[in-house]
This record gives structure tokens, sequence and C-alpha cells, in this order.
């Protein structure tokens, strides 16, 4: 772990340290051994990081994170360093701002398709989850002022509808493709698929329970 100012972040590949302990910029933190540091030397200011920014920043996006080190956002660190060390140098900075020109931020459609229909969930814990929301959850939430009647009516007849759907004979009001492509329209979204039917994958190199595995091919 390095620390800059006040972030700390986690470094994945070689560290280079240094014994100067004037102007430094980066330091470890368990031995507060300098790898960053401003050098003046003949008029001239030089900026060194033991570190290869480019290096780590390609591991983080093509590796990941350790789950341990998840809430530290250590790309958006190196920007801000390497910005503020190009402007405290007095050079010029040319900055583009990653939106569109004339407005504040962009947006990103995407869906997470975890469920794909309810045929697909023949009485297992998916099913049975839908019914105690649809029979059980959706009434509370109505005496708690969380649903509407019509919420809870709607509920409860997709419930019968179930043998229909099952039989083919109904639509499967779980499978809304043709509606998300009609509610956008004139936009364009991106579908994030699990590739492997039964497949629970796995966390932290274990396998996780199987009733996480989607039922979809």
């Amino acid at each position: 772990m390095l620390k800059w100012q006040t972030n700390q972040f986690p470094v994945y590949g070689q560290v280079c340290f240094s014994k100067a302990y004037e102007n430094v910029i980066i330091e470890d933190t368990a031995t507060r051994q300098a790898v960053g540091m401003e050098i003046n030397r003949h008029q001239s200011k030089i900026i060194y990081i033991g570190i290869d920014l480019f290096q780590e920043v390609r591991h983080i996006l093509v590796y990941g994170q350790l789950t341990v080190y998840a809430e530290i956002p250590t790309i958006d660190i190196y920007i801000q360093l390497i910005k503020e060390l190009i402007l405290n140098l007095n050079l010029l900075l040319v900055e583009i701002p990653p939106v569109p020109m004339g407005f504040k931020f962009n947006v990103c459609l995407t869906h997470d398709v975890d469920f794909c229909g309810i045929k697909n969930h023949k009485f297992d814990l998916t099913f049975f989850g839908f019914l105690y929301r649809a029979l059980v959850k959706s009434p509370l939430d109505y005496f708690q002022h969380k649903k509407t009647i019509t919420q809870v009516i709607e509920n409860i007849k997709s419930v019968f509808k179930l043998p229909l759907i099952f039989l083919g004979l109904a639509k499967d009001f779980w499978f809304q493709f043709d509606n998300y492509m009609k509610i956008e329209e004139k936009f364009e979204s991106t579908f994030f698929f699990i590739p492997f039917k039964h497949r629970s994958g796995k966390k932290n190199g274990h396998r996780t329970a199987k009733k996480r595995a989607t039922k979809y091919d």
C-alpha cells in the first residue's frame, strides 16, 4: 500500500524505493520509504515515481482489484496524481472532459440479465421466491403503503397465469425484451448475459452455491 496526500492505494507490480527524505510525494505506508519525489536539478524539476503507472492501470483493467481494495478508486487516484503534478509544475494542461460538447454528463444504458422468462424456473428457489413475493409480501407491502391495490391484484393475477405460461398458452411476463426495444426505440443499450446455463461460477477461487446459477441458455 502506498500513500499520496491523504489517498492510500494498492500496487500490484514492482516498486522502486528511494533513500530520499525531502520533497517526498509518494511513500510506502508500512516503511515510510519514498516511492515518489520531486528533484530539483539545474533550475529544473524532475518528478520521479517508482512504479509503472501504465502497468498498474493495465493490471486493474484486465484482472481487477483484490476484493479487500474494491472501494479504493485506484485509477482515479492515478489520474488525479498526474493532473496535479502537471499543474504544480506550471505546465500547460489541456483537459478534454469525457462528456459530449454542451452537456454535463453522459448516460450508458445497460441491462444485467439474470432471469430470462419464468418458464425456465419450474419449482426451484426462484419460482418459490416469486410466489412468496406475489402472494405474501405484496399484500404486506400494501398495508405498509409500499404498493397500491392495483399492483397487488396484478401480482396475484400473475400467479394464476403460471399454468397457462408453462403450457405455452400465455405470454411469459418475465420475457420483456420486446418491451425493452419498444421503450428504448431511439437509444442504444448493452445487454449483459451470463454465458453458461447451470454454472454458478466462482468467487475468490471457490465455487458458489448451485442455486445462484442461471436457468436460461
